[in-house]
């Protein structure tokens, strides 16, 4: 009786370390975004459904992705990366992270980028209403008027990238923007 007690109370203790790293991941933020406009999407995370995550900015040469489940590049920061960090990158992606490049301007580049990152999986160029099937937040997809690329593995999204836009820039409609960082961030975290 005594033993079934302590195994009972060993793996409560267990799920609940579990859940109290679950709860501490972070979003990296990599280049120039701006990092308010993240907290705020943080906050409407957490207003809306409970999602409670920060966001660290860096702007190192020795960045490491390896304990972010969500990469933001901001800009032209993909240039920037190292064959390493390119390595590491690949490695994270593969394994389940999620990278969403954010306000790139060249197509050119960011398919050459694209295809040494991940060169086993071509990028697709659906629109944001196909690859947001489940718009839990009610985002107006048809006020955005960017073009976005996307590359899958095993037909989950695995690169989002929005060319000439920022969800982190106040110009487009603030609460339409809020709204889509968090449908991005809410579909990875339930697996789509």
């Amino acid at each position: 009786m005594i033993k079934k007690l302590n195994i009972k109370a060993l793996l409560i203790i267990l799920m609940l370390c579990n859940l109290l790293f679950a709860q501490s991941d972070k979003i990296l933020i990599y280049g120039n975004c701006n990092i308010d406009e993240a907290n705020k999407i943080s906050e409407y995370l957490k207003s809306t459904s409970n999602i409670d995550l920060g966001f660290e900015i860096t702007y190192e040469a020795d960045l490491s992705f390896f304990k972010y489940p969500l990469i933001f590049l901001c800009g032209n920061s993909y240039l920037k990366l190292s064959e390493y960090q390119i390595v590491e990158l690949n490695k994270m992606i593969i394994n389940g992270s999620l990278l969403l490049i954010d306000n790139y301007n060249s197509d050119y580049t960011l398919s050459i980028f694209l295809k040494k990152l991940l060169p086993e999986y071509p990028e697709k160029n659906n629109s944001i209403l196909e690859v947001f099937k489940n718009n839990p937040y009610g985002v107006d997809f048809e006020q955005f008027q960017f073009d976005t690329k996307q590359v899958y593995i095993s037909e989950k999204l695995r690169v989002f990238a929005l060319k000439e836009e920022s969800i982190f820039e106040s110009k487009l409609n603030n609460d339409n923007n809020l709204r889509l960082g968090s449908t991005i961030i809410f579909n990875y975290l339930i697996g789509n």
